[in-house]
């Protein structure tokens, strides 16, 4: 990918519970490096009473908005980045029919960035925090490139938060302004990193 690809490149970045195969909740997309366009989708139904945590915030299938998401690329010729090949799974999963197209358009970042690394900090070792976690993570590669958001990305556990809010509104039958207000802090902390990464 060039530098001109980069900038105008579609990112995607999918939060999800934590199944197998991990179950997409809210789709970020955003469009060109320079926040051309931003938008977060939630794609699991229970979650679309929470859409009114933020005006920005909508509501359609993992298909819907996989479809959206690679019918720009093609029309606008754009590329589809993500990190690593977990977000491009899951728009094949969601558009099986659409896979040969995200396959040709789909830019792994990782597959970037670890070159970047060794090249400009080639002391600095990526490392497990214990035995499960993967090592080349995002908030790890934020950190080195100076990134201003990326204590934003430590710790962070989008799953366990969308299964607490999933809960919330399971028990409130749908009303997001009847959560606790620890849902509501929950949610908005997936917001916060899913539009940081």
């Amino acid at each position: 990918m060039t530098s001109a690809d980069a900038q105008r490149a579609i990112y995607v970045d999918f939060e999800c519970l934590a199944t197998e195969p991990p179950h997409p909740a809210l789709l970020g997309v955003l469009v060109g490096s320079r926040d051309e366009q931003f938008a977060q989708i939630i794609t699991d139904d229970v979650l679309a009473p929470a859409r009114v945590a933020r005006r920005t915030l909508r509501v359609a299938t993992a298909s819907a908005a996989a479809g959206e998401v690679v019918a720009r690329a093609n029309a606008e010729n754009r590329r589809i980045a993500g990190w690593s090949f977990f977000d491009r799974d899951r728009l094949i999963e969601a558009s099986p029919a659409l896979e040969a197209d995200i396959n040709a358009r789909y830019v792994n970042a990782l597959q970037i960035a670890r070159p970047w690394r060794r090249t400009l900090h080639p002391n600095v070792a990526m490392a497990r925090e214990d035995r499960f976690p993967p090592k080349h993570t995002l908030d790890k590669y934020a950190a080195l490139a100076g990134y201003p958001e990326a204590a934003k990305l430590r710790n962070a556990a989008p799953a366990k938060w969308i299964r607490h809010t999933l809960r919330q509104l399971q028990a409130t039958r749908g009303r997001y302004g009847r959560t606790t207000s620890e849902t509501k802090r929950d949610w908005h902390r997936l917001l916060l990193v899913d539009r940081t990464h």
